[in-house]
């Protein structure tokens, strides 16, 4: 029988962990970009800091996971990770020396563009690199597993980090950019040191006979990796751009409800994260997926009808959607995996997942520009609707045939 848990695991769970905390989101600028004159902020004025740091940040994620796939393909997970760390280091020790020299944050917003930028070039290697790696090396029983734990890590992270800038340092970027600096040489220090318990999990030690997915054709694979990115990143987006702006806006009126909205939403993933690992032992993969992306479209239409007129609804709603959407994710990566197990997985896995995730990002920012939070339009809903909707038929028409294989690595703690 074979057991997930390694000290290398713990190593690289904590090296993800440092590194999703370091890195400079939109939802932790928001508060900061508030000071900002209102023409800056316009999407519209194409000099302003907001539409440069959207086209940016979509073109860093997508050229990032380009670039370090190839890399990480060519020379391995841990010297790709090398070239990540180094990246956080050097991002964050700038953006540290940038705001020790000045408190005026008008003058550093240069400094903060490039290192949300650069941060977000390394971001897709920081969350698809660790999966591809596990998943390579473990059986295909423990992928859902270690797709949970890989997210768990990712988004404590990013909460951690949110909440540090929020609450403790009280959005101080001298002390916050202190904290990013020091994290990015910790996670260094992670992989250093944990160098050889992770290079342990390449030693095949048994083999087994198992089913796995057979490779699609190209353009198939690469669609249907597209898709699952773009529903991840539409119901993530779909919180941050129309969701919590709502709830702080209409249903709270207070400043704090934007970050009282944010904290839930992640809250109750991760919970569900956990309880998706349990459900995935009764239920197989394939199905899961469909149901979850059916619970998701349902809940889609069902907010347009009934709407979020009272914080009631909107927990029931947060709920169930979050629920779907840990067992969608859960459920999903393995399935990324499995389409390029043979073929790049880093660079292919990563590359299309992200364009997906991209794109998403992109249409639900013009939309919430446009339109705001939660307008009553059914062109807000897009993004999720199509997304989740040519999903489930991806999923439904192609053809996922199951071959068997003679020989598999497994791992034993």
């Amino acid at each position: 029988m074979n057991t997930l848990w390694n000290r290398g695991i713990g190593f690289i769970l904590a090296g993800a962990m440092l590194q999703s905390f370091c890195t400079l989101r939109l939802v932790l600028l928001s508060p900061l970009l508030n000071r900002f004159p209102e023409e800056i902020l316009n999407l519209n004025n194409t000099a302003g800091f907001v539409f440069k740091w959207v086209i940016f940040t979509f073109l860093s994620k997508i050229i990032g996971a380009y670039v370090l796939g190839k890399y990480a393909d060519s020379k391995g997970f841990l010297s790709a990770q090398k070239i990540i760390i180094t990246g956080y280091v050097v991002t964050t020790g700038l953006l540290f020396l940038c705001c020790w020299c000045t408190t005026d944050f008008f003058s550093i917003q240069t400094a903060i563009f490039v290192n949300s930028c650069l941060s977000l070039f390394f971001f897709p290697a920081t969350f698809m690199f660790p999966i591809m790696y596990l998943m390579k090396n473990y059986d295909v029983s423990n992928h859902v597993k270690i797709s949970s734990l890989i997210i768990l890590s990712v988004l404590t992270g990013h909460e951690l980090s949110y909440c540090m800038l929020n609450y403790v340092a009280d959005y101080n970027l001298r002390m916050m950019s202190g904290v990013f600096f020091c994290c990015s040489l910790l996670a260094g220090l992670v992989y250093c040191l944990g160098r050889a318990s992770i290079l342990s999990l390449e030693k095949p030690v048994a083999h087994t006979r198992q089913n796995q997915l057979q490779l699609l054709p190209r353009y198939s694979a690469k669609i249907l990796a597209m898709l699952v990115g773009g529903v991840c990143g539409a119901v993530l987006y779909h919180h941050n751009f129309f969701i919590a702006p709502y709830i702080l806006n209409v249903l709270i009126l207070k400043d704090s409800g934007h970050e009282q909205a944010h904290i839930l939403f992640y809250v109750t993933l991760l919970l569900f994260l956990i309880f998706s690992i349990k459900i995935s032992d009764y239920l197989e993969q394939s199905k899961l997926r469909i149901l979850s992306l059916v619970g998701i479209l349902l809940l889609t239409f069902g907010v347009n009808i009934f709407q979020l007129s009272s914080m009631h609804v909107y927990i029931i709603y947060q709920t169930l959607l979050e629920f779907f959407f840990a067992c969608f994710l859960t459920s999903s990566f393995g399935l990324i995996f499995s389409l390029f197990k043979d073929n790049q997985p880093f660079f292919n896995g990563t590359v299309w997942f992200y364009i997906g995730v991209s794109f998403s990002f992109l249409n639900s920012y013009i939309l919430s520009e446009k339109f705001g939070p939660l307008h009553q339009h059914f062109l807000i809903m897009s993004p999720l609707v199509l997304n989740a909707a040519l999903c489930l038929i991806a999923l439904s028409i192609i053809r996922l045939p199951l071959v068997e294989t003679s020989k598999k690595r497994v791992f034993h703690a």
